[in-house]
């Protein structure tokens, strides 16, 4: 049997992390190695790593001072052993089949990528689905998988896909370090080694979503990050395949165009903002409409009628929806 390498990385998820891991040793395909990284935790999460391993010889423990996120997966990708690699997060889980349908794909139709679709998930214990993915092919090449990509209808999340690690290993691709949405650069680097993706509309993933207080959280610029790598992936796509993808490249700075103009749209302290509408101006002219939804159109049309506009007519919609 081939063998799957599974990496966690774990900071700060005591509460979840139980159940993550249960969901990993509970997998319907056996032949795992479990790499759970420590990432310099401060609660308890290296007590319930000691407890699982002790109780599972698939489980191996790898403790390291924090790095973040990258550094953390990294740590995992240097240890793994396994034909194929996987990542889940410490507050996720997976269906019990998860490993077992993305591994037959994976070796039936001889494939280097396999994405599935996933599931919001809440405390209270109510999900929704997500079909990012309904409408493709069950295999893609690789034009057509890079075009997805940038259309967004593959995801970026590492989390919802099989990869080769021997792809990985023979290229020397780590994700970076010192930047968010690393998934976005990680994804595209990859998609440009590889041959044939394949297509798995079932939700086999759970991402949980934590209540987190508005109040609470701290505006950053931090999501200016997402149009940086959005910008990388663009540039990567034009120094590596001569197909141009002109439309879907302005389809998915587009699409951090929303979250940078959403946040900005949320954001209360006014100094931030200004910063975004900055970053929003200097883009504007190049995203481009195609591709995106009837509600994306209308939200960077009402943008570009007018900020203000466009800002009240978004929390009064965000405001109703919240409130359900």
């Amino acid at each position: 049997m081939e063998k799957v390498s599974l990496i966690i990385p774990v900071y700060n998820v005591e509460k979840c992390l139980p159940k993550c891991l249960d969901s990993a040793i509970r997998q319907t395909y056996s032949e795992l190695e479990i790499i759970v990284v420590n990432d310099g935790s401060p609660d308890r999460s290296d007590r319930i790593i000691a407890e699982y391993a002790a109780k599972d010889s698939r489980i191996v423990t790898v403790n390291k001072p924090n790095g973040g996120l990258s550094d953390a997966r990294n740590a995992g990708m240097n240890v793994a052993t396994g034909e194929y690699l996987c990542f889940l997060d410490g507050d996720d889980w997976l269906d019990s089949d998860f490993v077992e349908q993305m591994l037959h794909r994976m070796t039936s139709d001889h494939l280097d990528l396999v994405c599935c679709d996933y599931r919001y998930t809440w405390k209270d214990g109510h999900s929704i689905d997500k079909h990012f993915l309904a409408g493709l092919p069950p295999a893609l090449n690789k034009a057509d998988a890079i075009a997805a990509f940038l259309k967004q209808q593959i995801l970026a999340s590492v989390a919802i896909k099989m990869f080769r690690r021997e792809l990985c290993e023979s290229n020397e691709l780590r994700f970076e370090q010192g930047i968010l949405w690393e998934d976005l650069i990680f994804t595209m680097q990859y998609l440009l080694l590889c041959d044939k993706t394949g297509i798995i509309e079932g939700c086999l993933y759970n991402y949980f979503q934590a209540e987190i207080s508005i109040s609470r959280s701290k505006e950053t610029l931090n999501v200016l990050h997402w149009m940086r790598s959005a910008l990388r992936c663009v540039e990567m796509t034009g120094e590596n395949f001569m197909y141009v993808f002109d439309d879907e490249k302005k389809c998915f700075l587009a699409k951090a165009f929303i979250g940078v103009m959403v946040y900005s749209f949320k954001c209360k302290d006014k100094s931030i903002r200004n910063e975004l509408k900055k970053e929003l101006k200097k883009r504007n002219k190049q995203i481009g409409l195609k591709y995106l939804s009837s509600s994306e159109k209308m939200l960077i049309l009402l943008y570009r009628f007018n900020y203000r506009i466009a800002q009240i007519i978004f929390l009064n919609i965000y405001k109703k929806l919240q409130a359900r």
